[in-house]
């Protein structure tokens, strides 16, 4: 009879791991950034700052796996591993390793080809300005032709509705959807990939890329067995940036032949809108971040002061509160006068919409998910609240608020067939507001989403196995810790704790809506400015 048996690593080893593998990263970038800034200056972008926000986090999970396998093999002297990934051999005996190849497919190439050929069919002969202004706006963020997360600035910009091409996560846009009679991110990138330059710029980006290769392999061996792997998957990612290489130079093509003094987004800092900087920056154009979620030490779209050579940084970044700004300014390498703490921008006609089945008499607990990188980790977070809420079912209905990008329910069901508990509600229907109405508990472990519950005097519940506290809602007194799976049974069973109505207000004040809703004031006289 075969037994299956969970490894588990302790919070104080995932959390030395996280930082190690964080401060390691950045290590390599700095013994080799003068082949970087070589290829900066000839094709105008750094190919490591395109990529180094996935290869943390894949780097970081290898470091997890391999502290896993470790554990094991102490704990078995003659276990074997059975896994598809070489670069263990780096650092397990090879005798303790048996090897199996990784399942290819063709799907990739096949889901190209038709991203081509929509890409192709967006076309337009000319595109109208009309405002001095540019929004690149999410497009499954536009509520009945408005952008909620840039409210009232809405009117003040051009739009063009962005999405993140050729990514394998993400459906195209349906044609119900109205993305193809807007103006879009795929007309921009169709024009420029039937121009008569662009065959010119994809060669002599493929030698450039091809030689900077050469140059970093031919220290491959002098590299510690930690630096080759990250090499390995930084090379591993040719084809991702050959995709935002073209991005890059469609935008730098789209900003020429226009006359914008502005473009502003969201997750600026994320590879396929850096590019956008890139080309903005070399075209006389301005551009503004907003931030989108929770920023803290460790965030690798953020966190740039321990690199020697700095990635470009939007020329303005509005944050939420003083507590962003200090952190950007002490920490992430901006120099004080590209931060600008304006609050956050109060939503434009917000949906309100209500699940039929929000409507209840128990205790509401609602949970927002998120894909979180270590998947241990976020199984084990939703088997802790499905347990706890199993446990507490005659007094408690718990409610699932999935990730926007957490599109399917298959892992919300595994880990309730494992747990034996089916009595919840996944509610992707109810808006934020009818959430936040609704629970009389909110639980998350470090979304933003938290930060937004505060304001309503109720209880939080911070999910913190590692003991990290990501976002300070334990040590600002607006969140209630939850370490193990114990300490959240025990508060769902017991009368709804108290809140502390003082801490929550500084808490508002310093992290969320420093100036309320002067956002939009402050954002649009900044931009004036420039």
């Amino acid at each position: 009879m075969s037994s299956c048996e969970a490894i588990e690593l302790d919070a104080e080893l995932q959390k030395k791991i996280k930082g190690e593998a964080f401060n390691r990263v950045i290590s390599f970038y700095n013994d080799h950034d003068v082949l970087f800034q070589a290829f900066h200056d000839k094709l105008g972008v750094d190919p490591w700052f395109l990529e180094h926000f996935r290869l943390t986090f894949k780097y970081r999970n290898f470091q997890f796996k391999l502290a896993a396998i470790k554990q094991f093999l102490s704990a078995y002297p003659n276990g074997k591993v059975i896994t598809a990934d070489r670069h263990l051999k780096r650092f397990i005996a090879e005798d303790r390793l048996v090897f199996q190849e990784e399942v290819q497919t063709n799907q990739k190439k096949t889901k190209v080809s038709k991203e081509i050929r929509y890409i192709l069919g967006q076309w337009k002969p000319r595109y109208k300005q009309d405002k001095q202004d540019l929004l690149l706006s999410v497009w499954d963020d536009n509520i009945e032709g408005i952008d909620k997360r840039f409210g009232a600035l809405n009117s003040s910009m051009d739009k063009l509705l962005n999405r993140a091409v050729f990514n394998p996560r993400q459906e195209l846009p349906s044609e119900t959807s109205g993305y193809r009679s807007q103006n879009n991110v795929d007309q921009v990138i169709a024009c420029y990939l039937l121009s008569v330059k662009a065959p010119f710029h994809f060669l002599r980006f493929r030698k450039e890329l091809k030689n900077l290769f050469n140059r970093l392999n031919a220290s491959r061996n002098d590299l510690i067995p930690e630096d080759q792997v990250i090499l390995a998957y930084f090379q591993a990612a040719q084809f991702s940036l050959y995709v935002y290489f073209i991005r890059y130079r469609a935008f730098k093509r789209f900003f020429q032949k226009s006359n914008y003094r502005s473009v502003s987004f969201i997750n600026e800092n994320s590879a396929q809108q850096r590019v956008v900087q890139y080309a903005a920056h070399q075209t006389g154009v301005k551009t503004i971040g907003v931030q989108h979620g929770a920023i803290y030490p460790s965030h690798p779209a953020y966190m740039y002061g321990e690199y020697k050579t700095k990635p470009i940084l939007p020329d303005l970044t509005f944050v939420w509160g003083e507590h962003y700004w200090n952190m950007l300014v002490e920490f992430g390498g901006y120099s004080n006068k590209q931060v600008v703490t304006s609050g956050r921008i109060p939503a434009v006609n917000p949906q309100h919409k209500k699940h039929s089945d929000l409507t209840i008499d128990k205790k509401c607990i609602v949970y927002a998910t998120q894909p979180q990188p270590d998947m241990n980790l976020r199984k084990r977070e939703l088997k802790t609240v499905l347990n706890a809420a199993r446990l507490n079912v005659k007094d408690c209905y718990l409610v699932l608020r999935p990730h926007p990008a957490e599109v399917e329910d298959v892992l919300f069901l595994e880990i309730a067939n494992e747990v034996g508990f089916t009595d919840f509600l996944i509610d992707r229907t109810s808006d934020l507001t009818s959430h936040f109405e609704a629970a009389d508990i909110f639980i998350t472990s470090y979304s933003t989403v938290g930060a937004e519950f505060v304001p309503y005097n109720k209880p939080l519940i911070v999910l913190d196995f590692l003991k990290s506290d990501t976002v300070n809602y334990i040590s600002q007194g607006v969140g209630i810790p939850v370490y193990e799976e114990a300490d959240l049974i025990a508060l769902l069973a017991r009368d709804l704790p108290n809140i502390d109505p003082e801490a929550h207000a500084r808490f508002t004040n310093n992290y969320f809506y420093k100036n309320g809703e002067l956002a939009v004031e402050i954002i649009q006289e900044e931009i004036d400015r420039l």
